[in-house]
C-alpha cells in the first residue's frame, strides 16, 4: 500500500478483484474506549433514576407510554 494512512476498503485482495480505488475509501479509526465508558456510566445512572421512580413520577415523565400500557391491557382485559 502506498499510503500507511489510508485503510483499503475492505483487503488487498477485494479491492483488486473489483477494481475499487484505495485511496478513495480512507478510514480514520480512533480509539473511543474513554467515550464509551462515559456514556455506559450515564446510561446506567439514567436506568437507576427511572427504577427509583414512584408510579406518579414515572406516569408525569412518561405520559404517551403509559396512555398506550393503560388502554393495551384495558383493551386486552376486555
Amino acid at each position: 500500500m502506498a499510503n500507511d494512512d489510508i485503510a483499503p476498503p475492505y483487503n488487498q485482495e477485494q479491492s483488486q478483484a473489483t477494481g475499487t480505488d484505495e485511496k478513495k475509501y480512507g478510514v480514520e479509526h480512533i480509539d473511543k474506549t474513554i467515550e464509551y465508558s462515559q456514556y455506559k456510566e450515564e446510561a446506567m445512572d439514567a436506568e437507576n433514576k427511572e427504577q427509583a421512580m414512584t408510579v406518579l413520577e414515572a406516569v408525569k415523565a412518561y405520559p404517551m407510554a403509559c396512555t398506550w400500557a393503560f388502554i393495551m391491557s384495558s383493551t386486552i382485559v376486555s
